[in-house]
C-alpha cells in the first residue's frame, strides 16, 4: 500500500484526517482498505485541483496599485482630437502672444519672416508653437492625475470655467506686454529679473497652485530655453539683438516661460474635461455604452446557441423515436 506523507496532502483537512485514522487504526485499514487507496488518492487529486484554481493569499498589499502609465492615463478624452485642439490653439493663440515681444524687437526673425499689420512673426513660428502647447499643456493632465490632492481638484474645477481659462490668458498677455514695456525702456536685466520673478510666482499662485504645476513651470522655464539655444545652433531662425547669455539669449525670458505654464495648463485642463464630459454625453444619448453593446451581443449570440441546442436535441429525440418503431 503507498505511504502518503503529510506534505503529499497538504492543505486538505479531508485527506489529513483520513490518513491519520486509518494509520492510527489497523482494524479499520484492514476493513476499509479500499477506502484508504481511493479516497485518499482522489481527495488528494481534489484538493491539488483547487489550490492550483484559487488565488493564494500574498504576504503584500491585497490589492496593488495600478501601473503608473494607467494612473497618469485614466478618464483622459479621445488624444486626437485633444493634441489637435492644443496645436491649434499654439498655432493661432500663441503666435498672437509671441508678436508682443517681436514688436519690440526682442527678437528679429531671420528665416522666412512676415508681417501681418501690426504682427511681426515668421512661418516657422506657428508649427513650433504648435508642438510647444502639445508638449507642455498634455503633461498637465497627466500630472493632476499622478498627483492628486486639495489643490489639484480645486485647479480642476476652477478650469472648468472658460472665463478663468480667458483670464489666465489675459494674465500671461498682460506679463508678456510688461516684460516687452521693462525691454523696450532699457530697464537693466536684473531689475527685470526681480520684477518678473515676482509676478510669475503671483501668477502661479493665483492660476495654478499645486505642486506639479511649479514643477512644470521650471522645467518650462528651464528646458524650452535650453531647447531654443540649441535649435539656433542648428538652424538660425531668428535672434535676440541685446542677448546676455553668451550672446545667444536673454536670461529673463525664462520668467516668461515659467509664468506660460498656468495658462496653458487652464487651457489644456478645461480641454481635457471638456472633450471628456461631450464623449460620455454622446454615449449616452446614443442609448447604450459600448459594454452594454457587447454584453447584449453576446447574450443575443448564447440565446442563439441555446435554440439550436434545444432544435437539434429535439431532432435527436424524434430520430430516436423513429428507429424505435421501425
Amino acid at each position: 500500500m503507498p505511504q502518503y506523507s503529510g506534505r503529499s496532502a497538504a492543505g486538505c483537512p479531508v485527506a489529513t484526517r483520513t490518513m491519520m485514522s486509518f494509520h492510527t487504526c489497523q482494524p479499520l485499514r484492514r476493513a476499509f482498505g479500499w477506502v484508504t487507496n481511493d479516497t485518499i488518492v482522489s481527495c488528494r487529486r481534489m484538493c491539488i485541483s483547487q489550490s492550483s484554481s484559487e488565488p493564494r493569499a500574498s504576504a503584500g498589499p491585497s490589492a496593488p496599485s495600478p501601473r503608473l502609465l494607467e494612473r497618469a492615463l485614466s478618464d483622459s478624452p479621445e488624444w486626437p482630437a485633444f493634441l489637435g485642439t492644443l496645436a491649434n490653439s499654439g498655432a493661432i493663440t500663441g503666435t498672437l502672444l509671441d508678436g508682443i515681444h517681436s514688436r519690440m524687437g526682442l527678437q528679429v526673425y531671420d528665416t522666412a519672416p512676415i508681417v501681418l499689420g501690426g504682427l511681426k512673426t515668421s512661418l516657422v513660428v506657428p508649427p513650433l508653437l504648435a508642438a510647444f502647447y502639445v508638449v507642455l499643456g498634455s503633461l498637465h493632465p497627466i500630472m493632476d492625475n499622478l498627483n492628486p490632492s486639495d489643490e489639484t481638484s480645486t485647479i480642476r474645477s476652477r478650469c472648468n470655467d472658460v472665463g478663468f481659462v480667458a483670464l489666465a490668458f489675459g494674465a500671461l498677455a498682460a506679463l508678456l506686454q510688461l516684460s516687452a514695456t521693462l525691454y523696450d525702456k532699457g530697464v537693466p536685466y536684473w531689475q527685470i529679473h526681480l520684477v518678473l520673478g515676482a509676478a510669475a510666482l503671483l501668477n502661479w499662485r493665483l492660476f495654478d497652485g499645486t505642486r506639479q504645476g511649479i514643477f512644470l513651470a521650471l522645467l518650462c522655464g528651464f528646458g524650452a530655453p535650453a531647447v531654443e539655444v540649441l535649435m539656433l545652433q542648428v538652424v538660425p531662425l531668428w535672434h535676440y539683438p541685446r542677448a546676455d547669455l553668451g550672446g545667444v539669449f536673454v536670461s529673463w525670458v525664462f520668467w516668461c516661460y515659467f509664468f506660460y505654464a498656468p495658462a496653458l495648463g487652464s487651457l489644456a485642463r478645461y480641454t481635457w474635461s471638456t472633450m471628456k464630459e461631450a464623449e460620455r454625453f454622446g454615449q449616452s444619448s446614443s442609448g447604450a455604452t459600448p459594454a452594454q453593446e457587447v454584453n447584449g451581443a453576446a447574450g443575443a449570440t448564447a440565446a442563439a446557441e441555446a435554440a439550436a441546442s434545444k432544435d437539434a436535441s429535439k431532432d435527436g429525440g424524434e430520430g430516436s423515436s423513429v428507429e424505435g418503431r421501425r
